[in-house]
């Protein structure tokens, strides 16, 4: 038995190994896809001031960018991508964190280096902090020796070209940081050459191709312009692939039609968590996305000045740090939108015309900022002393319960579940505790806000609040006068999270196929069967269905 068991797991072994070889021997094209460099020559040359004994991680800069790193963490992912079975090496835009001149000479000066010294060709696209000290022009000429001269066709009004990927592919740069009917025009003509070529194209932006959850479709500011209608006619054109950036998250995303399917395949930044970049294998048996990560970096080529806490972590466990870094940093920047000014800003509110609405902000932000920052559970109160304030005594005292979790307040559960999303295969359904005590917590924090006003202004700011929102389903009036006239406050505010705010909140914390992080693809000439296609639809629907009911279950039996 033990013999027959031996032979069978040899066979198995090597029908493996004849897959793996048959993979590469059909293998077409690999390809390393970077993004959200962020390098600074300034930051990487000058002693760090803001890491101190009180404030360890205090250089961080925005939502978790590591800056004063970058230089380190480059020359680490040149390393691996040298060594790597990669033929090119694609950089898909915010090369730069600045984009001024100096920041652009300095890290093109490095990729012409890398190029030379690995033999591999680097190919770069232009992203939105390229262009903040620079023109287009300037682009060009910045990095004239990496994509530009090996372009086939270049659009004199853009940053876009093509250039070939080998004999069978031909990559598609596209500049969409402004897309326009020209642009789309360009790129049609560039799809007809190809097509006269024999081509098969592999678009590349900064930007998402389209939404890949409501938030961002809510958002608006990290998708080419809907009015340009890209997806559809990326179908049309054939275009399967699309690589892209500006988001800092590791997503891929299928847009489909009754006429075929597009993927956007959207990388995680270089220098922030989850500190990785891409490969992508183009073969007959499919299309082979993985996500390689930095693991380690040279500590010497850290600028002076770093707090022994930080670059002890940095040094023993570099995963570590990123986390850390991130959450440092995307609290910092939470705290920043917690403001009245820029929720005036953001909505583009008229002093005179939303007077109103603005009125009941000032009042209504702060309050809000208070409750998503209080402590999150309270300790034990000494004998005869009253408890000090917590978002779990508000909640209670509102009918919400808060289970306990690990995190200090409201917005670092928020900061949890955005590194998550960002780490790609997020799981954090709402049904799970952290998805409670997120829906739950922001119940007793929008409860404690909204405390304040009064039944009409109350109704009206829910009003304008959900004509600012572009939601998957519309709130039925019914259930607004429901919230309003016949239930309490709170209970109203728990509807209108169950039905409006907790499938949208799901959707973000709880992935749908494909994997994020390593998946095959069907290549051009293969399609998804049906049969696929459905059971993808109904397990997304599925996990939306049952966060919805555990939510409604909760409500009614909790």
């Amino acid at each position: 038995m033990k013999k027959i068991l031996a032979i069978l797991l040899s066979v198995l072994m090597l029908c493996g190994m004849c897959s793996a070889a048959a993979f590469a021997a059909d293998e077409e094209l690999s390809l390393t896809v970077v993004t959200d460099v962020h390098h600074s020559r300034m930051l990487t040359t000058q002693p760090i001031t803001k890491s101190t004994e009180d404030d360890p991680f205090g250089h961080v800069v925005s939502n978790g960018k590591m800056t004063a790193e970058s230089a380190a963490i480059v020359d680490e992912f040149f390393k691996q991508a040298a060594a790597n079975d990669s033929q090119y090496v694609i950089v898909t835009g915010d090369i730069s964190d600045y984009g001024t001149p100096d920041d652009a000479a300095a890290i093109a000066a490095k990729l012409e280096a890398f190029e030379q010294s690995s033999g591999k060709t680097v190919l770069c696209v232009i992203g939105n902090h390229d262009l903040m000290y620079m023109d287009v022009q300037g682009f060009k000429s910045a990095y004239a020796n990496l994509g530009y001269d090996k372009a086939l066709a270049v659009d004199d009004a853009s940053a876009s070209y093509t250039a070939d990927l080998g004999d069978t592919y031909r990559l598609l740069a596209i500049d969409s940081n402004n897309v326009n009917q020209p642009l789309v025009d360009w790129i049609a003509a560039q799809v007809e050459q190809a097509k006269a070529d024999g081509k098969k194209l592999i678009s590349v932006t900064h930007f998402s191709l389209f939404s890949h959850y409501t938030v961002q479709q809510i958002v608006h500011t990290s998708i080419i312009d809907k009015q340009w209608n890209l997806p559809d006619k990326f179908i049309d054109w054939g275009i399967k692939f699309n690589f892209s950036g500006h988001t800092h998250e590791l997503d891929i995303g299928e847009y489909a039609n009754d006429k075929g399917v597009v993927y956007d395949i959207v990388s995680g930044a270089l220098t922030t968590y989850p500190a990785c970049f891409r490969t992508a294998k183009f073969g007959r048996d499919g299309v082979k996305i993985d996500t390689k990560y930095i693991k380690t970096v040279d500590s010497g080529l850290i600028p002076e000045g770093m707090n022994e806490t930080a670059a002890n972590l940095l040094q023993s466990d570099f995963r570590a740090y990123t986390k850390k870094m991130f959450m440092e940093g995307s609290y910092r920047q939470l705290l920043l939108f917690f403001t009245p000014a820029y929720v005036k800003s953001v909505a583009k509110l008229d002093a005179e015309k939303d007077a109103d609405i603005i009125a009941m902000l000032d009042v209504v932000i702060p309050r809000l900022a208070e409750a998503a920052t209080m402590p999150l559970y309270a300790p034990e109160a000494e004998e005869g002393e009253e408890a000090p304030i917590s978002l779990e005594a508000i909640a209670d005292s509102y009918g919400f319960t808060i289970p306990k979790t690990e995190y200090k307040d409201l917005l670092e559960i928020g900061c949890e579940i955005y590194a998550a999303h960002c780490a790609g295969d997020e799981n954090y359904p709402m049904y799970s505790t952290v998805g409670q005590a997120a829906s739950n917590g922001l119940g007793a924090a929008l409860n404690y806000a909204l405390e304040p006003l009064s039944e009409e202004d109350y109704n009206k700011l829910l009003d304008w609040a959900l004509t600012k929102v572009t939601l998957p389903f519309a709130v039925p009036d019914a259930l607004k006068q429901l919230t309003a006239e016949t239930v309490s406050r709170s209970e109203g505010i728990e509807y209108i999270l169950l039905y409006a705010v907790s499938p949208v909140i799901n959707d973000f914390t709880k992935d749908p196929a494909p994997s994020d992080v390593s998946v095959t693809l069907p290549n051009y000439g293969f399609e998804e069967n049906d049969t696929v296609s459905f059971l993808k639809r109904i397990r997304k629907y599925f996990d939306m269905l049952l966060a919805f009911l555990h939510g409604l279950f909760s409500f009614l039996y909790g």
